[in-house]
């Protein structure tokens, strides 16, 4: 590529590969331009005279970052790049392994070559280069590069040669610390180069070193990229990989995470929980593993109300497009592999800190019901009302609490205990778990006398005792399934 008088080309993510020139630049050649280059690979490019991989001259003050400059030759100056009247901006790049060939006894730079240049190197690496004669990582005459962070060694026969700024974190040495991640004793550039190690993704890391998650020897970012494995939610690890770990959910068990399945349409999700339809028996109300009469009545008794209960395609009402799902559903639930217990529930996962509980709202279908017969609903629906036992835990279940108002919890005071006293004594758990942990509002609990021994939570995430048929009760519990 040669860029002439003034020209500001943008390049990212490019390749200059085996190109030769009888003068300057063997990949690219600027004179009086001043290029922008990022994530752009310079490799096996030859020149005779100046700049085997880049060659700027004469006012070319180009930004250079991200690049990788490796294996580029010359049999004169500046193998890797030359500068001349020029001052670029260089940040993390790897200058590796360029050489000065012949028998010039005036080559210079094997990395590097500034000729009256100011140029700036940060986080850079200069590494395994070569000239026949000095400067075999960077040669500068009549120039102060600065350097920072910058990395240059192993270099043959010398590293820098000629004045240059040390602004601080740099490393000058003739041989280069070793990496050597397989633990064989070999640097693992050295084993890449003499393939002992292969690297097929050519970011300078033995490919044993990296992961690979199905054990096929290739890293798992080649796979995805060579498209040897499918990546469809873009986590960077295969899908294959997802599953088997249990890192996402794959119910129909065809080796696609859920959420997959359900955005390219090979799933449907009427009620948009985020789990194919086919794993779920979404119109069985009653929990009983068959949609049956019960649950038509159950159906009937939530007509018109918001749900969740009855609204199996999530649309805000009981009407008669969850009469005619459940009418598709009818008979006993097939291949249900996993899901929610009911329409609407959420599992707090074990990956993200949680039980692996699921948890959901209940509502009677007559609106504000006592504390016995919302605690029989859950138990229909197979869980029991929810038991909080740490912020985390009530953070997640205040996250479900929608509409806004107040909600039954299983948190009860057992007047027989011989903890009991008004107002916080013998407060427990439905299960009998004592109140190891608790999130009263401010006051609360604050009954004087044996009239408030249940417990609600508001929307807040705030608890608060209250009879057990108080007036204006709440009309929907948290429930919450162990299993």
């Amino acid at each position: 590529m040669y860029n002439y008088s003034e020209s500001t080309p943008t390049l990212e993510n490019c390749t200059f590969n085996d190109n030769s020139v009888g003068v300057y630049g063997g990949g690219m050649h600027n004179y009086n331009s001043s290029p922008t280059l990022t994530d752009c690979t310079f490799t096996g490019n030859t020149s005779t005279d100046d700049g085997g991989g880049i060659y700027l001259s004469y006012g070319s003050n180009a930004t250079i970052s991200n690049c990788t400059i490796i294996g580029n030759t010359t049999t004169k100056d500046g193998a890797g790049i030359a500068c001349i009247d020029s001052n670029p901006d260089i940040s993390d790049c790897l200058i590796e392994s360029n050489e000065i060939t012949g028998n010039t006894p005036n080559a210079w730079g094997g990395g590097i070559y500034c000729l009256r240049s100011n140029p700036t190197l940060i986080r850079c690496e200069i590494q395994y280069n070569s000239s026949v004669s000095v400067g075999g990582g960077m040669y500068n005459d009549q120039s102060t590069p600065a350097l920072t962070d910058t990395t240059v060694c192993g270099n043959t026969p010398d590293q820098i040669v000629g004045g240059w700024d040390n602004n601080g974190g740099n490393t000058i040495a003739d041989e280069c610390p070793i990496e050597d991640c397989n633990e064989n004793g070999i640097d693992d550039l050295e084993d890449i180069a003499n393939q002992t190690s292969m690297d097929c993704d050519q970011n300078s890391v033995p490919d044993e070193c990296e992961p690979d998650c199905n054990g096929d020897g290739v890293p798992d970012s080649w796979d995805i990229e060579t498209g040897a494995a499918i990546d469809c939610n873009g986590n960077g690890i295969p899908d294959s990989c997802d599953v088997a770990a249990g890192c996402v959910s794959d119910c129909n068990l065809n080796g696609v995470p859920d959420e997959c399945d359900i955005a390219s349409g090979t799933s449907e999700d009427i009620n948009m929980n985020n789990i194919p339809d086919e794993c779920e028996c979404i119109a069985d109300i009653t929990g009983d593993g068959v949609v049956n009469i019960h649950d038509l009545l159950a159906l009937i008794g939530y007509w018109g109300s918001p749900g969740p209960l009855g609204d199996f395609n999530a649309d805000g009402i009981v009407k008669i497009h969850d009469l005619l799902i459940l009418i598709a559903g009818w008979g006993e639930c097939m291949n249900v592999s996993c899901g929610p217990p009911m329409a609407g529930a959420v599992q707090w996962p074990i990956s993200e800190g949680g039980n692996g509980h699921w948890y959901g709202l209940a509502q009677a279908a007559g609106g504000e019901v006592c504390f016995d017969e919302i605690r029989l609903l859950a138990l229909d629906l197979g869980g029991d009302l929810v038991i909080i036992q740490s912020d985390a835990e009530n953070s997640f279940v205040t996250d479900l609490l929608t509409p806004s108002g107040d909600y039954w919890i299983g948190l009860i005071q057992n007047l027989p205990s011989p903890d009991y006293s008004e107002p916080s004594g013998g407060w427990e758990w439905i299960d009998g778990t004592p109140l190891d942990y608790s999130h009263w509002d401010s006051s609360e609990p604050d009954d004087p006398g044996n009239t408030e021994n249940v417990c609600g939570i508001n929307s807040g995430g705030w608890w608060y005792d209250m009879g057990s048929c108080d007036n204006g009760p709440p009309q929907y519990a948290v429930v919450e399934w162990s299993n």
